[in-house]
């Protein structure tokens, strides 16, 4: 998922001759994981909003969906792919 998504910021974020900064965080917030990739660059256009799109985005909602995660999307300014994931189970 990371890197599909970082994949489609380099290629889409900023068009030539743009160039701009990709953010990957990753952390804990309200009991569970959360990963994000954003940008300050062009955003996503108004029909998409990252929903739909080439097979690569259909994989990360597929994984996503997969791991029981919800992903949360941004388009502008600049776009936002947020995946919170489930707790894990503590173990005995």
């Amino acid at each position: 998922m990371l890197t599909e998504l970082v994949t489609n910021a380099v290629k889409y974020a900023y068009p030539a001759p743009e160039r701009g900064l990709i953010w990957v965080k990753f952390g804990q917030r309200k009991g569970g994981l959360v990963l994000s990739v954003s940008d300050s660059g062009v955003g996503l256009p108004p029909a998409r909003g990252g929903r739909a799109g080439g097979l690569g985005m259909k994989l990360v909602n597929s994984l996503i969906s997969q791991i029981k995660g919800e992903l949360v999307v941004r388009p502008r300014p600049g776009a936002t792919f947020e995946i919170k994931l489930p707790p894990t189970p503590k173990a005995n």
